[in-house]
């Protein structure tokens, strides 16, 4: 049986996607994103990654639905995450962070630039600039050290945007003062 995800992060970008069924965009209410799920990288180090807390905001993302043979493998894709149902759609779950990887990134759990471009293009690609720039006013956490790994990315399902794109991001960063660094200055080979 087929099982439908709201998308908040990186699943709103399309290329990231496998078994799919269905993508309907939408909003859910009760949520804000925070980057506040940390874990560990199976190559080492610590990251940080994007999660949801309730809140009184409303947020923009992708209800997909994947084929149910796909099941184990979006579990793992987010293993550190509780499925959460959704009170204003009961059919489809969200994906919160677990307790023990509930807490803001920081040096030692910084979130990794490549996995921003792959949400940002995302939203570019569904909501379009404006989408990506609600996208900002709605997730907090923005004081969250981003490493810069453009050049060699660490995120999996890393995609290349235009260099159009990429300023675009630039500069909604610096907009939120956002702070990204290279793999070096964040202690990095």
């Amino acid at each position: 049986m087929p099982f439908t995800v709201f998308g908040f992060g990186s699943l709103v970008h399309r290329g990231t996607l496998n078994g799919v069924v269905g993508v309907e965009r939408g909003s859910v209410r009760g949520w804000r994103r925070a980057w506040r799920a940390t874990g560990r990288r199976a190559a080492g180090g610590g990251v940080c990654s994007l999660s949801v807390i309730p809140a009184d905001d409303s947020i923009e993302g992708l209800f997909v639905t994947f084929a149910d043979d796909q099941r184990q493998r979006i579990a793992k894709r987010e293993k550190n995450y509780d499925a959460v149902a959704l009170s204003d759609r009961p059919d489809a779950v969200i994906y919160r962070a677990k307790a023990a990887a509930d807490r803001w990134g920081n040096a030692d759990f910084p979130v990794v630039l490549s996995y921003v471009d792959v949400i940002l293009g995302g939203y570019m690609a569904e909501f379009g600039e404006a989408g990506a720039e609600r996208f900002m006013a709605t997730t907090d956490g923005w004081f969250v050290p981003i490493v810069d790994d453009r050049a060699a990315p660490t995120y999996p399902r890393a995609v290349a945007l235009t260099a159009q794109q990429r300023r675009f991001v630039d500069r909604l960063l610096q907009m939120v003062d956002a702070v990204v660094t290279s793999p070096s200055e964040n202690g990095a080979p």
